[in-house]
């Protein structure tokens, strides 16, 4: 099976991608959000049979940040593969909104397919909504999703700081962590470095 990795341009002002997966092929895609660029974007993908897809996507949102993802992904083709991974952090007035849909068409049975959507809230201001949507239309699927919108926990800035860190380092330890499963899966890292910083710096205001 042939195997791409594409990052979106994170600071382009295109809204809508539309992506095609070749029957027997496997595409991973990284979209980030929030650092330049449209704040409403949408991911419009169709898998044909046996092909694979893999997104990883970051919300980063700071002042009064208005930011909307929309990945929907139809499964048309028999034995096709989703595995959609989303992750948010918003600070200060920040909104964030996750929508993720999956639909396995009538002709997409044997599909495999899961969908989680996450937010860490760092600010008492900030808002966040997630809404993942499963639409089965074939016999014989597996299909999952997973939800949260959570906060920095207390005990977690309480164990770092006692350890001597800032309440900014320890925050930031905690963001480096929740989003580093995705930071980490990126191919290059050079790309890696500059994320990192770009998203440090974001969250610093």
């Amino acid at each position: 099976m042939q195997s791409q990795n594409l990052i979106l341009n994170w600071r382009t002002a295109k809204r809508v991608e539309r992506i095609v997966v070749p029957a027997n092929q496997s595409q991973t895609l990284f979209i980030i959000q929030g650092l330049g660029g449209a704040t409403d974007r949408t991911l419009e993908i169709k898998l044909n049979a046996r092909s694979e897809l893999f997104v990883y996507g970051i919300i980063i949102g700071n002042s009064a940040d208005k930011l909307n993802l929309n990945v929907n992904i139809a499964h048309t083709g028999k034995g096709a593969h989703s595995h959609v991974v989303l992750k948010g952090v918003l600070t200060d007035e920040a909104c964030g909104i996750m929508n993720g849909t999956i639909i396995i068409q009538k002709s997409g049975m044997h599909a495999d397919a899961y969908l989680e959507e996450r937010f860490l809230l760092l600010s008492d201001k900030s808002y966040a909504k997630t809404i993942p949507n499963l639409e089965i239309l074939a016999d014989d699927v597996k299909a999952k999703h997973a939800a949260t919108i959570g906060k920095v926990s207390a005990d977690e800035l309480f164990y770092l700081q006692s350890r001597g860190l800032s309440p900014a380092a320890a925050t930031q330890l905690i963001v480096n962590g929740f989003i580093g499963s995705i930071i980490g899966r990126l191919p290059d890292q050079k790309v890696r470095v500059t994320l990192e910083a770009a998203i440090s710096k974001k969250l610093a205001g």
